[in-house]
């Protein structure tokens, strides 16, 4: 939906969808081949930036951007230049920048899927190269002044799958994956005089693979999602309620990425796109963060962040690297004052498994989490707080050298 203004003397429903489908597939029997779906500008939006909705009574918002995009190419050249690279690249966003007044209860909810597919194939001595980049966010940068109560949901999700197979050259698949259910809400974004339901959403799911006989493999995926992003800054309220506050900020994540390579070095990597791993690169997981809110009565707050990752690296002749590197956040930055009681939890839960093995090479496994389940600036109730903080990590690393 593209509009400026929209004014509701009564009730008001709205709703806006965006579909897209990409599909590109690129063959060669003598020489490269490259199928590209989307690119860096290729962006799906719901309901599009500028859109002032005004409506007197009652108002229901919904949007949904959903997209999927698939690249596959293969080639039989016999040349080092017929090398196969998929690349797929998409945006999306359920709502990208919207006021929203309403003179009685309001419901907001933002949508953002997004299913990609990168497959690379090279069957003589060139490269094979699967690249995905996926991002979606749910709700951006809105702002909501309700009369009575509200509600708001925010999903943003991606996944991915991509497939490097090489024979006589490097083997490569790299995905970076991000989402948002609520990103990026600055100034007085949600003034609601009744009682109030906030949640945010971030999920990504990855799974990469590359693999060869002759040549490197490399597998490097960035997992990256957050439940709800207000965008706090001193003094900056972004959350005004009159009645009960209930506000949930949810990040998941999962990752699998496996290298094989018979002859050449094999790197498997999680949390950067750099082979063998960057030492500020993570992937980032963060449930609630930024939230200043100032609440009239009671209050509950919840940041969870979830994580399981895979890293595997197998080499028969060469070396094997395996590295991750996750970094993982329930509640993060929050300045909360509620005039009744309040609770707040924050959870944190990863399993992270990193295996090296190699035949006639060195193996090296590497494993980095940072696991914080609340870190907040201030808390202030008028009646009894529960604080709770929870973390859970499971690590398992593992080098084998035969």
């Amino acid at each position: 939906l593209v509009a400026a203004d929209i004014d509701v003397a009564a009730n008001g429903s709205l709703t806006a969808q965006a579909f897209l489908n990409l599909d590109a597939t690129a063959t060669s029997t003598d020489g490269f081949a490259k199928a590209t779906a989307g690119s860096s500008t290729t962006k799906l939006t719901g309901i599009v930036s500028g859109l002032d909705l005004d409506i007197l009574g009652a108002g229901s918002v919904t949007a949904l951007a959903q997209g999927t995009a698939d690249s596959i190419a293969s080639t039989v050249g016999g040349a080092a230049a017929d090398v196969a690279t998929a690349k797929t690249d998409l945006v999306a966003m359920g709502i990208d920048t919207l006021l929203y007044d309403t003179g009685a209860d309001a419901l907001l909810s933002a949508t953002s899927k997004l299913v990609g597919t990168a497959d690379a194939s090279a069957v003589g001595v060139g490269a094979s190269l699967a690249d995905l980049t996926l991002n979606a966010t749910g709700l951006y940068k809105t702002a909501l002044d309700s009369e009575a109560d509200a509600t708001i949901t925010a999903l943003g999700s991606a996944t991915g799958t991509l497939t490097a197979d090489g024979v006589g050259g490097a083997a490569s698949a790299l995905g970076d994956l991000t989402s948002f259910g609520i990103s990026n809400l600055v100034g007085n974004t949600a003034i609601i005089d009744g009682d109030a339901s906030i949640t945010g959403l971030g999920v990504v799911s990855g799974s990469l693979d590359a693999s060869t006989t002759v040549g490197a493999a490399i597998a490097s995926g960035d997992f990256d999602t957050t439940g709800a992003a207000f965008g706090w800054t001193s003094g900056a309220l972004n959350a005004d309620i009159g009645g009960l506050a209930t506000i949930k900020g949810q990040a998941q994540a999962t990752g699998t990425v496996d290298s094989s390579s018979v002859n050449g070095a094999s790197t498997a990597t999680i949390g950067s796109l750099t082979a063998g791993g960057g030492a500020s690169d993570k992937a980032t997981l963060v449930g609630l963060s930024g939230l200043s809110l100032d609440g009239d009565a009671a209050g509950s707050i919840l940041g969870t962040a979830s994580g399981t990752f895979n890293a595997s690296a197998n080499s028969v002749l060469g070396n094997s690297i395996a590295w991750a590197a996750e970094s993982l956040t329930g509640i993060n930055a929050v300045n909360i004052k509620l005039d009744g009681a309040g609770t707040i939890n924050a959870i944190v839960t990863d399993t992270s498994f990193v295996d090296a093995h190699s035949v006639g090479g060195t193996a090296t496994a590497t494993s980095s989490i940072d696991a914080v389940a609340l870190n907040v600036a201030t808390i202030t109730v008028g009646a009894d707080l529960m604080l709770s903080g929870n973390t859970t990590v499971n690590s398992h690393t593992n080098a084998q050298s035969v």
